[in-house]
């Protein structure tokens, strides 16, 4: 029997969906298939990948892979095809959003397909691929159910030298910190930030920072830093009264209230504002992944940009050995998955093992994100001829292997649900509407939602 994700989403589609099964996925009859492919991205982005299928169809002439490209809620959006029995071939995957997918047995399991490949080894992936694989009670072991297409610290803080060394003319000797390999404490960058901020209030012309295209997130890596985890009593619980768990917050907060605050809350906040805001020099730092300077063609921007690990809790916590626990949360690990009911298995997945290999070849030659295929990136990745993009690579994938970890997510619920739940509860807070007026009223509105959320997940 299917669970109660897949009966509500049935129930509440029916209507809308009968009549329209459609059949898109089989082949002719002369031995042509058409594929679908569901992603997500900007023109850049998905124009790239249309060259790994141009390449491919030219290679493979009876397959046809048709892109098919999501709306704003692209894991939302894809429960939607599965439960009116329309879901895509070939889709994307998050580790964050993959646990309703696996509990429907949405997901093809890849491990018999690579066993056999003669171009394509486990020895291959990376070992954070591991984040896609499910014994059946939890994840992490067990069969393999995605290819990480590709990876990147998402948070690495990338900031305009321009704009800092303007502010020194006045302020000389500012900022010492960054002239360190090491990353800011939350204290300075709230003073770097606030400090590049021009304006305050309703009139501010240049924004300090963002929290970027997914602040929560964002906010998850900033408890995960403090060494105490978000989730209590074998994840069932909100850990809300943990100290790591309220700095984050009160760190998160006040990067977005007060009058000079460097990411005002009705600012500069999505992605394409803060992007595309600091290629234009109007904001002054953001925290995004290395795609973000092929995305937004950062290499020929009319300024100087340094790249820096995130900031990290003042009183950073050390491990048993005596060593700083890692700061740069490894939060895009994005994948290739295939529906376990599709026509085609074999077709998609030759398809995706095209992708992992001469695919992304040809992707870290752009310089896009670090390939999902470490030999590749070791061997293409890390030797591209242009020196700029290589001197970039190598930070990320340094940053990526030396001092990055997974986002630990909750087992019970996906990432779409933590974060519908915190955004209107700190919506709420931001507007001081029902009686949700300072941190403690907004943890506990949090804990509420989400233990309930995980009790009926459960």
């Amino acid at each position: 029997m299917k669970k109660l994700l897949y009966s509500i989403l049935m129930i509440s589609f029916i209507i809308m969906v009968s009549g329209c099964q459609g059949k898109k996925n089989i082949g002719d009859g002369d031995g042509n298939v058409e594929l679908t492919y569901y992603v997500w991205g900007n023109n850049t982005e998905v124009n790239a990948i249309q060259q790994v299928i141009d390449e491919f169809e030219e290679i493979n002439p009876n397959i046809k892979v048709n892109i098919e490209r999501a709306g704003d809620n692209y894991f939302f959006d894809l429960k939607m095809k599965f439960a009116s029995r329309n879901g895509p071939d070939i889709f994307l995957m998050d580790p964050g959003e993959i646990m309703p997918f696996l509990a429907e047995d949405f997901i093809l399991p890849l491990d018999d397909y690579i066993e056999e490949s003669d171009v394509l080894s486990v020895d291959d992936l990376w070992e954070v691929n591991d984040a896609y694989r499910y014994n059946g009670t939890t994840l992490g072991s067990g069969q393999l159910y995605a290819f990480i297409k590709d990876w990147t610290p998402d948070f690495m803080l990338i900031y305009n030298k321009n704009h800092v060394a303007d502010y020194r003319v006045n302020h000389p000797g500012a900022f010492p910190y960054l002239e360190s390999e090491h990353p800011m404490n939350w204290t300075q960058f709230k003073e770097f930030s606030e400090a590049l901020t021009i304006g305050s209030g309703s009139t501010i012309t240049r924004y300090g920072t963002t929290m970027d295209f997914v602040p929560y997130k964002h906010l998850y890596e900033w408890i995960q830093m403090s060494g105490d985890p978000m989730f209590i009593e074998n994840n069932t619980k909100f850990n809300k009264t943990a100290p790591g768990v309220r700095n984050a917050f009160e760190f998160f907060l006040s990067l977005q209230e007060g009058p000079n605050a460097p990411a005002p809350y009705k600012g500069s906040t999505s992605l394409a504002v803060g992007g595309e805001r600091f290629t234009m020099g109007s904001v002054s730092s953001v925290f995004l992944g290395r795609w973000a300077f092929v995305a937004y063609n950062w290499g020929n921007v009319d300024f100087e940009i340094g790249i820096l690990p995130p900031p990290v809790p003042d009183d950073r916590i050390k491990d048993n050995n005596g060593n700083y626990i890692p700061y740069a949360g490894v939060s895009g690990m994005i994948a290739n998955s295939i529906n376990a009911d599709s026509k085609h298995p074999d077709e998609a997945y030759k398809f995706i093992e095209f992708y992992q290999t001469v695919g992304m070849e040809k992707l870290a030659e752009l310089g896009y994100n670090i390939p999902g295929n470490k030999t590749i990136a070791y061997d293409v990745f890390m030797s591209v001829e242009d020196e700029k993009l290589r001197a970039i690579n190598e930070i990320f994938l340094n940053a990526a292997t030396t001092y990055s970890y997974p986002i630990q997510y909750n087992p019970y619920i996906s990432t779409t649900s933590i974060e519908r739940i915190i955004g209107t509860k700190v919506s709420l807070y931001f507007e001081r509407r029902e009686g949700i007026t300072s941190l403690d009223a907004l943890l506990n509105a949090i804990e509420t939602d989400l233990n309930d959320e995980i009790r009926r997940a459960r």
